[in-house]
């Protein structure tokens, strides 16, 4: 057969087989089903409510003191937790006689505390530190001592990896700050780093209380830090940091060498990395103003900071007006702005899908969402979605990484979907769940009136199953 009759061949062939499916009501062909795309008719506008979404936000701190026996767990129940455990009792400088390695005691009542959290649906940010968080230099044990009790906590580490959500190194210095000890050194500090990478799964990261610590472990100048650009699922990968000093002075009280290039290197390291602490008054004006937070936080991609420290700098947020180019916050205060954009924060601004599909049909899912936040979510998370019929539901797991939802960026998702086995012609809602399967916490969409507390899923509108 010549070259041009065989295509010839081919294209009417093709096109009976269209007609056949076209003219045989009972017949699908997936390929030749174009459905009508509406738009959802929710509300695309950001509310100014507060969203206690996983991993952001303002933290409750906790306390527990650990001894060699007789430990009680604690109860954390806040959406996002500060742990500090104290472990004075093991070191001879603070209790006083000798070293002592973690007894399974100690080590069952803090699992049990993470467990409690976990039951609760909340996430821990950790700390340990030998002064019991009395502000006491000088408690630690020697560094092979720390390096051993790191270790101890693998496990607890490795069975928690969700719930953990960063670990601040500390262990040195007052209120494990890493500072105002003798032992506060670059080689006390680079032992330490390594014994936490050791110690924790690669999903956690691990946060240093200076800049210059991340420098020095890297052996590099912190001059030059602002140039370091590390590779996925390395060891700098997951070095962040943590700033008690937050908005403290121009240096934060110590904890940049130069603002300037530090925060350069945090604003890319800190899209991976978890990066908050506490706010402070000022040694200088003109830092912990909302004006000034407002436009740093989207370059250090602040997540968390303490509700209870500073107390006096968080009222006067609430007592200043919020005078950014944001017109959803034009008449709000600046603390209303600032607890809204700690972290990520999703609004979806377009959700178009079909208005009717047969079944057995792919079913086609146009979506915008903007992180109007100033982070980006550092944590995997299950995505999927609910579909809704009466009150069955049926859900389909995603391969979406919300990871890569950048802060101040929109995503377009395209999405196919074969419709789940079961459902039946007649009205469909379908949902999208972001969440994390280990503590059960979802993330809830900054829109009005577009979340479902049973389903712990976001409204994206509504469709017609039609039986061809």
């Amino acid at each position: 057969m010549l070259p041009y009759r065989k295509a010839a061949f081919f294209l009417t062939i093709s096109l009976i087989v269209s007609i056949l499916f076209s003219a045989c009501p009972g017949v699908t062909n997936p390929d030749s089903f174009v459905p009508n795309m509406i738009d959802s008719g929710l509300d695309y506008i950001e509310s100014i409510e507060a969203r206690n979404n996983p991993e952001r936000g303002f933290y409750t701190p906790y306390y527990i003191n650990l001894t060699t026996n007789g430990n009680s767990a604690i109860y954390p129940d806040a959406h996002l937790g500060h742990l500090r455990v104290g472990i004075g009792a093991f070191s001879a400088a603070y209790n006083g006689s000798i070293d002592l390695d973690f007894t399974a005691d100690m080590l069952s009542a803090l699992a049990t505390t993470i467990e409690n959290a976990k039951n609760n649906n909340c996430g821990l940010i950790i700390r340990f530190a030998y002064d019991n968080f009395e502000g006491t230099a000088d408690m630690e044990p020697p560094a092979a001592q720390i390096i051993n009790h790191i270790a101890q906590l693998s496990d607890i580490l490795s069975n928690y990896s969700q719930t953990i959500i960063a670990i601040e190194a500390g262990c040195i210095g007052p209120w494990g700050e890493m500072h105002t000890s003798t032992m506060a050194n670059a080689t006390v500090f680079n032992q330490i780093i390594d014994a936490w990478l050791a110690a924790a799964p690669a999903t956690i990261p691990i946060s240093l209380r200076q800049p210059r610590f991340v420098a020095d472990w890297l052996g590099i100048d912190i001059a030059n830090i602002d140039q370091q650009n590390p590779a996925e699922n390395t060891d700098e990968w997951r070095l962040g940091i943590y700033n008690d000093g937050y908005l403290g002075s121009s240096s934060d009280l110590g904890t940049y060498q130069n603002r300037t290039t530090e925060v350069a290197w945090l604003s890319q390291q800190a899209t991976h990395t978890l990066f908050g602490g506490e706010v402070v008054a000022a040694a200088e004006a003109g830092y912990n103003t909302v004006a000034f937070m407002s436009q740093e936080m989207f370059d250090t991609h602040t997540s968390y900071l303490n509700s209870q420290w500073n107390t006096t700098v968080i009222d006067s947020w609430k007592n200043e007006d919020y005078e950014g180019d944001d017109p959803v916050y034009a008449d709000q205060t600046g603390y209303t702005y600032l607890r809204n954009h700690l972290g990520y924060r999703y609004v979806l601004r377009e959700s178009l899908l079909p208005e009717s599909i047969p079944l057995q049909q792919i079913f086609p899912l146009n979506l915008q969402i903007e992180n109007v936040g100033c982070a980006n979510m550092i944590r995997e998370k299950t995505v999927r979605l609910i579909f809704v019929q009466g009150a069955t539901s049926f859900e389909k797991d995603m391969d979406i990484d919300v990871r890569q939802w950048a802060s101040q960026e929109t995503v377009n998702l395209h999405l196919n979907v074969d419709l789940p086995n079961g459902l039946d012609a007649g009205n469909c809602s379908v949902y999208m769940q972001i969440i994390n399967p280990e503590n059960n916490q979802a993330v809830q969409f900054a829109n009005t009136e577009q979340w479902d507390a049973d389903l712990q899923a976001n409204a994206l509108g509504s469709f017609t199953i039609t039986n061809s």
